[in-house]
């Protein structure tokens, strides 16, 4: 048999190709075959981008959709229902580990207010200070880390044995933050760039809801 390869390509970008297989060993198309060959070559590359294009916008709608459940279970109701909010999480996208952390006290200590998917006694232990593991490091520098491999870094305190990945965000209000929200993966490098985007958004809507619950905390207490 013998293959010939038409480019699938996309502004100016290899995004596939078209294979010809033959029953002979060696087939030489004519230009006419050639450029019929292209022609459906690129039939095909616009019917891929459109699929491609499609599909996006369904996850786009989905996410839209999920993260505005999210933001009215947050305003129903003064406190945060924390368990609740990350099953929400969990039940739209899967993920198999998820925790959420809270600055509390004059020693600002990241407290855990509720975890999905470890154990009870768990093999290692939830960060209890800014600064500690990556957690702890997200809650000081109010910035996202990503780690597609936690067996690589140094700073990862395990709460379960069979996670490879890791996504922890800050929860920020304005310049303060307020907490962190840990994602975690039994899988090397398992979050998408869609995963990161929507727990972007998930982490914003919880420190929005996070600062409301303070407020309102701090008002009863001084009635």
């Amino acid at each position: 048999t013998s293959v010939s390869l038409a480019p699938l390509v996309y502004r100016g970008q290899l995004v596939g190709c078209l294979a010809l297989d033959g029953r002979e060993r060696s087939v030489r198309l004519s230009p006419g075959e050639l450029r019929l060959a292209q022609l459906f070559a690129d039939q095909a590359t616009a019917a891929l981008q459109r699929a491609r294009a499609a599909r996006a916008l369904r996850e786009r709608i989905d996410d839209y959709a999920f993260l505005a459940r999210v933001s009215r279970a947050l305003v129903s109701r003064l406190d945060v229902d924390y368990a609740a909010i990350l099953s929400l999480l969990r039940e739209q996208f899967g993920y198999h580990y998820l925790s959420i952390f809270a600055l509390e006290g004059e020693a600002q200590s990241l407290v855990l207010k509720a975890q999905l998917g470890y154990s009870t006694d768990g093999i290692g232990k939830a960060p209890s200070a800014v600064g500690e593991g990556i957690v702890g490091v997200v809650a000081q520098s109010g910035t996202m880390i990503y780690v597609p491999d936690v067996s690589r870094d140094t700073r990862y305190i395990a709460g379960a044995r069979d996670i490879r990945s890791l996504l922890a965000y800050p929860l920020t209000f304005g310049d303060q933050v307020l907490g962190a929200l840990s994602v975690e993966s039994p899988h090397v490098d398992g979050f998408s760039v869609r995963d990161r985007r929507v727990v972007a958004a998930f982490a914003d809507q919880c420190a929005i809801a996070l600062s409301n619950a303070k407020q309102y905390s701090t008002a009863t207490d001084r009635l």
